[in-house]
């Protein structure tokens, strides 16, 4: 009595089958999560991306990523006056527009020059210690020492080591009592590792050089990689389980995808945003998926994807890309077909599969088109 019914319900599931594969693109959800703790990049990014409105390595850039992720990276500068402020280039722009080195200006005139060129979001060290104090949630804060790479701050500590130490023991003195919040140290070279592991407790990480790549085999140190690094040499040969790694910069859904499976502990990035929307869905996001092969023609442009960018949030993944000298495009337009964001990715550079979330971008246009589509001969 049942064989009908059985008949029945297999007939039923083949024909949603050759429903579902002639349809196109396939509909489903993705687990996006992650161990890494997330951390926002210069504070909460780079000022004016993604959407960010907090200025690079202000307080408030900082506090924002700590109060709504993991943590946060900031650059670290050292004044004229021996003060570390939050900075991140050497060269500072004053309010007669001239640039000179941090290391020779006064505290006052970097404070001033935070009021003329830098949205008030230039910041003595110690105001972010200040506005931290009783701080309980357990965060991550990752010093980026970029004033070790400044000679004028080399010369005018006595040299390398002494500038070491000296920056080291005021980061400990303003937040070494901090007991909820980690702290992570960025140096430039093993030297400095070396000499910093014996000053203080907290995990020292080495921004990655190529010249070291040798080092780092035989030496499971804490590295710092950024998103540009990881077609250098053979990266994944240093991803050890013994070895912490933190990436940076992750800004786009598919560098995400791309080192999400390689265990970082941190990742850094300035897009929060595209974090933001994840953690929406609980790590776990509406997807479409694209295979190449059922779009592949010789033709100069390929379309692979269009839909409007208001619609439901999906990650868009295309697979089976071919290795050839082409485009894979990204492009957002509005209803007049004007432009607002453009992105090009050679073909050969990527490892077959491409992952877009369709708001990752901070396009506020109601009628925005979203495409993504193979160009040659470009």
């Amino acid at each position: 009595m049942k064989q009908p019914s059985c008949i029945l319900h297999f007939v039923a599931a083949f024909a949603a089958f050759l429903l579902v594969a002639c349809e196109g693109p396939s509909e489903t959800t993705i687990d996006v999560g992650t161990s890494a703790k997330i951390l926002g990049h210069k504070g909460s990014g780079t000022f004016g991306e993604f959407g960010n409105p907090f200025p690079d390595n202000s307080i408030a850039g900082i506090r924002y990523a700590l109060e709504h992720f993991d943590g946060a990276e900031f650059d670290v500068q050292m004044s004229a006056d021996s003060t570390l402020w939050l900075f991140h280039d050497h060269q500072i722009r004053l309010c007669d527009s001239t640039m000179v080195n941090i290391n020779s200006v006064s505290d006052s005139a970097i404070a001033r020059s935070s009021d003329c060129n830098y949205n008030k979001g230039l910041s003595p060290l110690i105001q972010l210690a200040e506005a931290l104090r009783g701080f309980q949630e357990e965060k991550t804060l990752s010093f980026d020492l970029k004033v070790l790479q400044n000679p004028l701050a080399i010369d005018q500590m006595g040299g390398q080591g002494a500038l070491l130490k000296w920056v080291l023991q005021t980061i400990e003195a303003y937040f070494g009592s901090m007991e909820a919040i980690e702290l992570l140290i960025e140096v430039p070279s093993l030297w400095y590792r070396e000499l910093a592991t014996a000053l203080i407790p907290h995990e020292v990480y080495v921004l990655y050089r190529p010249d070291e790549f040798d080092s780092y085999l035989s030496n499971p140190t804490p590295l710092s990689i950024g998103v540009h690094q990881l077609q250098q040499h053979d990266i994944r040969q240093l991803e050890t389980p013994d070895r912490p790694i933190q990436f940076w910069v992750i800004n786009t859904t598919n560098e995400y995808m791309n080192i999400r499976s390689r265990q970082p502990r941190y990742i850094q990035t300035d897009n929060l945003r595209l974090f933001d929307w994840f953690r929406r869905y609980e790590w776990k996001v509406p997807i479409t998926k694209i295979d190449y092969q059922s779009h592949a023609s010789d033709g100069e442009f390929v379309e692979l994807f269009d839909a409007i960018q208001t619609e439901e949030p999906r990650m868009v993944v295309v697979e089976n890309l071919p290795h050839e000298n082409a485009l894979l495009v990204v492009s957002i337009t509005d209803s007049q077909g004007n432009v607002l964001h453009w992105r090009g990715e050679n073909l050969m550079g990527l490892e077959g599969t491409y992952y877009f979330f369709t708001h990752e971008l901070p396009i506020e246009n109601h009628d925005a088109q979203v495409k993504i589509f193979i160009w040659r001969n470009h």
